[in-house]
């Protein structure tokens, strides 16, 4: 397995694999992965909801690709909320997810200069996210089934500082 990560952005012809990458991450992400509640958030990860953000104006998405195989993803709502970061299980902590952040945050500034960011982060993620500069801004919440903690970073300097 090679270390060498190349990023780009997705094409709507990735939406298969990047709904199998998030729902492999599915025990990582849900408390209780059977738990009904968690229904629509899993929905949300099938391909036809991932084609449905891949083709709307809103939604920017990149992926980092080893050997030609996804080994993460990146998407943002807007220009200002990290929606998805999905990292494959043997790519976690490993720096992956940094230089996706990075790619997407040099390719936002390019358009819109957001006052802050915006991310609900998986609790094993937020450490990831504080050595980018994102701080908690609410204690860690549950809905739907899904934990998560509020995060937002103020401007891009903090996430630039850490190259």
């Amino acid at each position: 397995m090679s270390d060498s990560i190349q990023l780009r952005e997705a094409l709507p012809e990735d939406a298969p694999a990047m709904a199998a990458l998030a729902q492999s991450l599915l025990s990582q992400l849900l408390a209780d992965p059977a738990d009904p509640a968690t229904a629509d958030f899993r929905a949300s990860l099938n391909e036809a909801a991932v084609a449905d953000r891949l083709a709307d104006p809103d939604y920017r998405h990149w992926l980092a690709l080893a050997d030609g195989q996804l080994v993460g993803q990146l998407s943002l709502r807007g220009f200002s909320h990290l929606y998805h970061l999905f990292i494959a299980t043997d790519w976690q902590r490993r720096g992956v997810g940094r230089q996706l952040w990075l790619r997407a945050l040099d390719s936002t500034l390019v358009q819109a200069v957001p006052a802050v960011f915006t991310v609900n982060a998986a609790p094993a993620a937020v450490p990831a996210y504080e050595r980018w500069g994102f701080r908690a801004v609410e204690a860690p919440q549950r809905q739907n089934g899904i934990d998560y903690v509020p995060m937002e970073l103020c401007g891009p300097a903090p996430a630039a500082a850490a190259n």
